[in-house]
């Protein structure tokens, strides 16, 4: 469960999702997308008039990308990495989470027997 909210009332029943677009449009997108860096927002209203979170990238490139989470305020929620499959940790996509006072998690794309079945 996520909690988007600061104390300060009560927290957005539905969160709307919408990918940023860099400063030169769908076609930088699309080339920063093949290298595996994208933004994402998250709205409290359809409207964008009240962000919730965002999610930026850091670096992308050889197979690893990662992405900063802040929030509301801009604030550093934690730091996301993504490896694809076959680039240097194992056969599978992993899926690291840093929280800045927590535990890390990870988590893995698939499972290894459907892997080697296909």
């Amino acid at each position: 469960m996520v909690s988007f909210s600061d104390a300060s009332g009560p927290a957005p029943s539905a969160v709307y999702v919408e990918r940023e677009l860099p400063p030169g449009g769908t076609s930088a997108y699309l080339a920063a997308r093949r290298g595996g860096a994208r933004s994402i927002g998250f709205w409290a209203d359809d409207q964008r008039r009240e962000r919730v979170a965002a999610v930026v990238p850091l670096s992308a490139g050889g197979g690893v990308a990662r992405f900063q989470v802040l929030g509301a305020h801009g604030e550093l929620i934690g730091t996301l990495t993504r490896e694809k499959a076959l680039r240097g940790r194992g056969l599978r996509t992993r899926w690291t989470v840093h929280q800045p006072d927590g535990p890390e998690a990870v988590k893995f794309k698939g499972r290894i027997i459907w892997w080697w079945m296909w």
